[in-house]
């Protein structure tokens, strides 16, 4: 895997699960509400196949969309309905940030990073929902 540049290896980004609290507060700047999933994720139409990379504040949601073709361009094109890898993030500005620096991988460093994680490129929606 290529080295991360400085600016995408940024310790201002980290899971939101390393959050101190665990609970996102309403007053924060740039957060979501405590029933979204703020994320940066990949979908995929294939093992190995066509590979779209988002971001959003609502995971559930986009991903469900996704699912069900309602949003026109890329993803409906090629038939991107697998989630198979994803990044939960207490602020939206770090989830836009990490989503730009995974943008700027080489594709073979998209594959590795996804098969580290989800070897047999499983749809994890199906985790997120049960």
């Amino acid at each position: 895997i290529e080295a991360l540049s400085p600016s995408c290896a940024s310790p201002s980004w980290a899971p939101r699960w390393l959050s101190p609290s665990g609970v996102t507060q309403p007053w924060e700047q740039n957060v979501a509400s405590w029933d979204k999933i703020v994320a940066v994720y990949m979908v995929c139409n294939r093992r190995n196949g066509v590979i779209y990379i988002g971001v959003t504040s609502d995971l559930i949601d986009r991903i469900w969309h996704h699912r069900q073709g309602t949003y026109g361009g890329f993803t409906r094109k090629w038939g991107c309905k697998r989630l198979v890898y994803f990044e939960e993030f207490e602020l939206i500005s770090d989830a836009i940030h990490r989503e730009k620096c995974l943008k700027s991988y080489r594709r073979k460093n998209k594959i590795n990073l996804i098969e580290n994680e989800n070897p047999d490129w499983l749809d994890l929606w199906f985790k997120l929902v049960t």
